[in-house]
């Protein structure tokens, strides 16, 4: 697992870009068609390409965003997201994958926070320190 600042990434070895899922057995060979097959299946997992963003908060080029992926089983779909890219940059996405990515081809957060008032203080505070001149 490589570490960041504001980023962790994970190479799962069940495939799916930006996983970082502690599936049982993972790090051996033995089990992996058996992990990829139940990633495959798995309900209640994000859909990227299936959202809505609820509501929004910005400064300079960092914002936080409320998204919600009505395929997600826990807390109702909410996500609480934080990106190092402008408001504007976020909103024109038609893909957004509430996991941590590397590479330009995704806009990856750079933080999440459980979706909850607390949750959405918070965020909110880091977006005010990071995005300060």
């Amino acid at each position: 697992m490589g570490m960041g600042l504001f980023r962790s990434t994970s190479k799962c070895v069940c495939g799916t870009v930006g996983c970082v899922t502690q599936h049982p057995g993972a790090g051996t060979t033995a089990g992996v068609a058996e992990i990829k097959a139940a990633t495959a299946a798995a309900q209640g997992t994000p859909n990227p390409y299936r959202f809505a963003i609820a509501r929004s908060y910005a400064l300079g080029a960092v914002c936080v965003i409320e998204a919600v992926y009505p395929d997600a089983a826990n807390y109702e779909g909410r996500k609480v997201l934080v990106y190092a890219h402008a408001l504007a940059v976020v909103m024109k996405q038609d893909r957004l994958d509430p996991h941590f990515c590397e590479g330009e081809a995704c806009v990856s957060p750079v933080a999440r926070f459980e979706p909850t008032t607390r949750g959405w203080d918070l965020a909110v505070g880091l977006v005010n320190v990071l995005g300060a001149p």
